[in-house]
């Protein structure tokens, strides 16, 4: 599972995932949802020779590692720009 744009607090409240945990469950169940979307890695490699990403992460081609690696990952992504 890779962290991707929907992954986002701000897409949680919008598509409804947010009201649903806390509807069924509460809002610290909802802050534990939202703590694991930022562990969640960015990318992975297949087979040491595919790297692959969720598409709404960068809006061009060529990716490289150092790039994902550059990334501070346990932040809410911003809504637009430079992660």
């Amino acid at each position: 599972m890779s962290r991707g744009n929907h992954e986002a607090r701000s897409l949680n409240r919008i598509y409804g995932f947010q009201g649903e945990v806390k509807k069924k469950y509460d809002d610290d169940v909802y802050e534990c949802f939202c703590e694991l979307f930022c562990a969640l890695p960015l990318g992975h490699i297949l087979n040491k020779k595919v790297l692959v990403v969720h598409g709404g992460l960068f809006s061009k081609d060529g990716v490289k590692l150092n790039e994902l690696k550059e990334i501070q990952r346990f932040r809410e992504p911003p809504e637009q720009g430079k992660s």
